[in-house]
């Protein structure tokens, strides 16, 4: 039994990569949001593996390399074809470059922490996570799509993929999302009722909620770093 544990973060990184693929399948037949859903399913798994990897003390070079090439799939390719194929098609090459941005910044970003030698820190990360990216993109679609019935402007969505190409390769400080607890202080529990109340909101209005909890999420890491610039030193570190 304790050989099969070694398995299990491989199996859970296995389906993030396999909703990774359902997201492509679904953006190939137009089904769009069916197609982020898939890519939050994915986010949800890659969030796992690596705890459950150091649950059960089997982090390996194998895992996190494979983690990587799950995350490419799921957050870096997927939204980059999403974003073409909805908005970019018809600007030739410029709109492939565009959408090309999100793939080869995500892919940029994930091999940097492969290469880093620099100890891991836990409280925030070096650049923007490529699930966060990709969750932002695909939360965009829904709102408008929740909104307007329609996809919104491809102007917005062009400065939109530029900011967050260059956040996933930037030495901007994100934190991660906050965990859940109401047994260490006040402010933790403050932000645990916070995040719940969003959570709540999420489910009863959906697509109208996602994408202003990222574009907060967004700004409050930017504001935070220009205030604390002088001061932040910073690692390598990523989704894992």
């Amino acid at each position: 039994m304790t050989e099969k544990k070694r398995y299990i973060p491989d199996l859970v990184t296995i389906l993030n990569l396999f909703f990774g693929f359902l997201a492509i399948m679904k953006i190939l037949h137009d089904n769009y949001l069916a197609a982020f859903l898939f890519i939050f399913v994915g986010a949800l798994f890659d969030s796992l593996d690596g705890k459950i990897a150091r649950f059960l003390d089997r982090e390996s070079r194998f895992g996190k390399e494979f983690d990587s090439l799950a995350d490419l799939i799921t957050f870096c390719a997927a939204p980059a074809i999403m974003v073409y194929k909805i908005y970019l098609n018809e600007l030739g090459l410029f709109g492939m470059g565009i959408s090309f941005s999100l793939l080869l910044f995500g892919a940029i970003r994930l091999a940097e922490y492969n290469s880093a030698l620099e100890p891991r820190q836990d409280n925030k990360f070096s650049g923007m996570p490529v699930p966060a990216a990709a969750l932002t993109i695909g939360s965009f679609i829904w709102f408008n799509f929740t909104s307007t019935g329609g996809h919104g402007k491809t102007e917005f969505v062009i400065a939109l993929v530029l900011i967050i190409s260059f956040l996933m390769v930037s030495n901007v400080p994100f934190t991660p999302f906050p965990e859940i607890s109401f047994s260490k202080n006040w402010f933790i529990t403050l932000r645990s009722l916070f995040v719940i109340t969003l959570f709540i909101l999420f489910i009863i209005f959906r697509g109208y909620v996602l994408f202003p909890v990222m574009s907060l999420y967004i700004v409050n890491n930017i504001f935070f770093w220009m205030v604390n610039r002088k001061d932040n030193q910073y690692i390598h570190y990523k989704e894992r």
